[in-house]
């Protein structure tokens, strides 16, 4: 391949990726199904460009995995493009978009070929959101709700001083709405025990806590210990004391807690599609197959979570999918059944309030 040294248009000669180098980058991620991110990691392991080269070749790298063009993203002829015509869609996806109308379709695509912004939500356990958004000042905040924050210049933002001390923890602007409505739903001095059933590394256990003051239990439970193990972490760096993990090793430890708990929450696995402006890494990591199987697990997790609600209490449903396979479907299955009764419902596209696309619901078990 020729030498970056000859590309005028592309990163060339500011920086220390090569073409050749970003060219193996973009080959990890779609046929060796690397996450962008360590994608990246590996194309800076010998020298680190500053940051603003680091944002440019990451940009174009997205840039390379939304339009599956990489020698156009080196060039820098995708820099300001954002054309749905044009975009990689792959077949999998495009089955599932074939539901949509075309108008609808086109504004869906449009919404994951930009570049999403940081939010962060404060820890009120910590501190105010005034005392927050002054100690970030260095990076242009922009508070959005009470507990919500935009950071415009995230550069160095997780080395600053508050984020050692626990004051946020970084969070989408729609993610933070789950919690939140479920607080609305059911009074926090009804709650006794929180389940948390996918808690992965904790982001909404914590803001879960957050909102309970630190009082009550949460049982924080995943299939990975890994995961557990960054929750525990960053719960001692948030000051959080309410919160129990389980790994899940097997059926039984599920069974013996059935019926007990007020709020039983499933942040169940999903596509991701609505995290693509984040992750563009997505659209090659799936088949028609691994959607099927996705939701025969967010089916069984639905389940359990009915299985171990209290009667009168709330199982709370969410993806981070715009899919309608992973949303209003699965809910309308249970509620056919009679097993639950739905209280309310919302659904977001990326780019909506400048958040992700979620999917959520909040149903009342019998």
């Amino acid at each position: 391949m020729t030498s970056h040294n000859r590309h005028t248009k592309g990163l060339a000669s500011h920086t220390v990726v090569s073409r050749d180098e970003f060219y193996d980058a973009w080959i990890r991620v779609t046929r060796k199904g690397h996450h962008v991110s360590l994608a990246l990691k590996h194309l800076f392991r010998a020298d680190t460009p500053g940051s603003s080269r680091a944002a440019t070749i990451r940009h174009r790298m997205f840039q390379a995995l939304r339009y599956n063009n990489w020698k156009s993203a080196w060039d820098g002829e995708l820099d300001a493009v954002c054309n749905p015509a044009n975009a990689y869609v792959p077949e999998w996806l495009a089955q599932q978009l074939s539901l949509k109308t075309v108008s609808h379709r086109d504004a869906i695509i449009a919404s994951w070929l930009t570049d999403a912004p940081t939010f962060v939500r404060v820890n009120t356990i910590r501190c105010t959101a005034e005392q927050c958004t002054h100690a970030l000042a260095p990076f242009k905040p922009e508070q959005v709700s009470d507990t919500c924050i935009r950071i415009d210049a995230p550069y160095g933002l997780f080395s600053s001083d508050a984020f050692r001390h626990g004051w946020f923890e970084q969070q989408d602007v729609n993610s933070q709405r789950v919690c939140t409505e479920i607080v609305r739903a059911v009074p926090i001095s009804s709650i006794s025990l929180w389940m948390d059933l996918c808690a992965g590394a904790g982001g909404k256990t914590l803001h879960a806590s957050a909102l309970m003051n630190n009082q009550g239990r949460i049982l924080a439970m995943d299939v990975h210990q890994d995961k557990l193990t960054e929750l525990r972490r960053r719960a001692t760096r948030a000051g959080v004391t309410n919160v129990e993990t389980r790994l899940i090793t097997s059926g039984k430890i599920l069974k013996r807690i059935y019926g007990k708990s007020d709020v039983v929450l499933v942040d169940a696995p999903c596509s991701g599609t609505g995290v693509l402006r984040r992750n563009p890494d997505i659209l090659y990591h799936h088949t028609a197959d691994s959607i099927d199987e996705l939701r025969s697990v967010q089916t069984e997790l639905l389940n359990r979570a009915i299985s171990l609600c209290a009667p009168g209490g709330l199982v709370a449903y969410t993806t981070c999918s715009i899919l309608s396979a992973e949303g209003t479907d699965q809910v309308g299955t249970l509620t056919a059944s009679n097993r639950v009764s739905l209280i309310h419902e919302w659904s977001t596209y990326q780019g909506q309030d400048d958040g992700d696309g979620f999917y959520c619901a909040l149903m009342r078990v019998p």
